[in-house]
């Protein structure tokens, strides 16, 4: 076999073999690259040839355990990275095999060179704060990194495994047995625990007014908070929809809508300009998990623990303070009471 041979053939594998008829990965592909890498360095320290003038008959198992054993040797590798090179010696011998039948004897002495055998460590569950550590780990600066961080806490948070967090899709529910959710699809979904969340929905009756309204069923408004058809009409908060700039249902738009829905409403009533209603940009998002846990996010940042719920359930008060002293009625009549 002459000295060309070994490079085409390498070529071969890696654009024909691995990428074309097996449609390996890019991690695949990657992981094999850098085992050759190695072996060529290793090559031309050994023999003091270059990978291009490299001929097959030169990498016999001799040569090949030599090199498995450098890695563990001089390089530090652990026998399961060992064990990964070899697979990718396999690899290529398994085609070489096939491709030169004139080289298969030496083909199958390299393909019985044993896999390392290793100790493989208990599986033990994450405590908390290796579970935390995990989280924070992706990036919340990137797309990526926030879909990494959300994928993980759905494991961490589910106890799901990776075959059932990449089997999930959206679907609507049709109803909940006892340990099942069925889907509109027919399929259903093994479930020991069901957590209800969902989204706000319009009420009937909006359909049923004659208001317009959007592809959801809200109230359509402008910027006044003012109906779109019906200048004495407002709404605010979840029942409406701004059609300029469509918001979360979120509460703290709600919130901040109030003063401005009030003030227009005594603008409107006597004649005056109305103001338009300006949303913020950013907003803080807080949902308590139970157990004094909370997580919170905002502007792609998210944290998680119990110093959240402290943080929330503060929030919450200070909030509820504000209608202390507000009169409640008592009944239909005109009695009122302060709390």
């Amino acid at each position: 076999m002459n000295a060309s041979s070994f490079p085409a053939l390498l070529q071969r594998f890696f654009t024909e073999r691995l990428v074309t008829q097996q449609g390996a990965s890019l991690h695949t592909v990657a992981g094999y690259r850098d085992t050759f890498r190695l072996l060529f360095r290793f090559a031309k320290a050994r023999l003091g040839r270059e990978p291009s003038a490299l001929r097959l008959e030169e990498l016999d198992p001799a040569f090949l355990e030599a090199f498995l054993g450098h890695l563990e040797r001089d390089r530090g590798n652990r026998p399961r990275t060992r064990n990964h090179r070899l697979s990718a010696l396999h690899a290529f011998f398994r085609y070489v095999a096939l491709a030169e039948p004139a080289v298969r004897l030496q083909c199958q002495r390299t393909l019985a060179i044993p896999m390392k055998r290793f100790e493989r460590g208990p599986v033990e569950f994450l405590t908390e704060d290796e579970a935390t550590a995990l989280v924070s780990a992706p990036t919340a600066a990137t797309w990526i990194g926030r879909r990494d961080r959300a994928l993980l806490l759905l494991a961490v948070q589910t106890g799901l495994r990776n075959s059932e967090i990449t089997s999930l899709r959206q679907g609507r529910v049709t109803r909940v047995t006892p340990g099942h959710v069925h889907c509109a699809s027919g399929e259903p979904v093994a479930a020991d625990f069901v957590v209800w969340a969902t989204g706000a929905s319009a009420p009937a009756w909006i359909g049923e007014s004659g208001l317009p309204c959007d592809d959801r069923g809200f109230v359509a408004v402008n910027d006044y908070l003012q109906s779109t058809s019906h200048p004495s009409v407002f709404a605010a908060g979840d029942v409406a929809t701004m059609i300029t700039r469509p918001l979360p249902k979120a509460g703290v738009f709600a919130v901040r809508q109030g003063p401005l829905l009030a003030e227009n409403l005594r603008r409107f009533l006597g004649g005056d300009a109305l103001r338009t209603y300006r949303p913020q940009r950013r907003f803080l998002s807080l949902i308590s998990t139970g157990g004094r846990h909370a997580v919170a996010s905002y502007a792609g940042l998210s944290w998680q623990g119990r110093w959240v719920w402290t943080w929330k359930d503060r929030i919450d008060k200070r909030s509820m303070r504000k209608y202390d002293g507000v009169p409640w009625p008592v009944d239909a009549g005109d009695a009122y009471v302060r709390r």
